[in-house]
């Protein structure tokens, strides 16, 4: 009968030393963000340098035939980092201020009037254009440029000024490429993610969640919900940050080709 061989984990990906450093940088940039919020730039910057390394050495690990149970410990680091104390545009910084979920909920409403605004006034648009091409009076001065708007103040009046829209990027675009990989993880049907085989003469492995829970059935479905979730979190915001960028090249360049 076959019997179940110990496993022995891989201690340069997740041995005490590092679970030790990983949870001490939280718990310092925690406290460092509570006593000086305008120290943010820095920390976020060492913090997210930290998880893009973890990330690239997962992705490599995962490559050299890592167990999908060292995959999924590796994974809860990057997101960990992110939910305790990286943040993509800042906006709990806001909530690190006596007066800043004020401010927030000020902010937020501008953006939000602004932005419906925005979209009224291109749905008029549209209209219009409709009207003129029904009259059959289409011209050159109504056709607008195939790019969609978006109005500049969506995602700066959110920003904290102390952060820069590079770091900000930086940590999208991070944060991004983790939850893809994250999805790809609990969704991959080829044998390398999840639902990766179990060694020979042993069961499916074990995760803590809340207790000890067995990868498979429920726990793997409850947990595909959990990175679609992310998922729907996190890629609206990179498009929109995107699509942003995009069309402030555009400008860029239109007018430095108008000067």
């Amino acid at each position: 009968m076959d019997t179940c061989a110990p496993f022995e984990g891989n201690s340069d990906l997740y041995g005490l030393g590092i679970r030790l450093g990983v949870y001490l940088q939280w718990i310092s940039a925690w406290i460092s963000l509570l006593l000086d919020p305008y120290s943010a730039q820095s920390i976020y910057d060492t913090n997210s340098v930290f998880v893009f390394a973890i990330m690239v050495a997962t992705i490599v690990a995962a490559q050299l035939g890592t167990a999908a149970v060292e995959i999924h410990i590796m994974l809860q680091f990057m997101l960990g980092s992110f939910i305790t104390t990286l943040s993509t545009l800042g906006v709990r910084l806001w909530l690190m201020s006596p007066d800043g979920l004020s401010k927030l909920e000020t902010t937020a409403t501008a953006v939000l009037n602004s932005f419906w605004a925005f979209q009224k006034a291109r749905l008029i648009g549209v209209f219009n254009k409709l009207t003129y091409m029904a009259q059959g009076e289409m011209t050159t001065t109504h056709i607008s440029s195939p790019l969609p708007m978006t109005p500049l103040n969506v995602l700066p009046a959110l920003k904290p000024p102390e952060l820069s829209w590079s770091g900000v990027t930086w940590r999208m675009g991070t944060v991004a490429v983790i939850a893809a990989y994250n999805l790809a993880f609990w969704f991959d049907g080829s044998g390398s993610g999840a639902q990766q085989p179990p060694r020979e003469g042993c069961g499916p492995p074990y995760i803590f969640f809340l207790s000890k829970q067995q990868l498979t059935g429920p726990v793997i479905t409850l947990c595909r919900a959990a990175a679609v979730i992310l998922a729907l979190a996190v890629f609206p915001t990179t498009l929109l940050l995107f699509h942003l960028t995009v069309q402030l090249w555009c400008r860029a360049t239109s007018f430095s080709f108008g000067t």
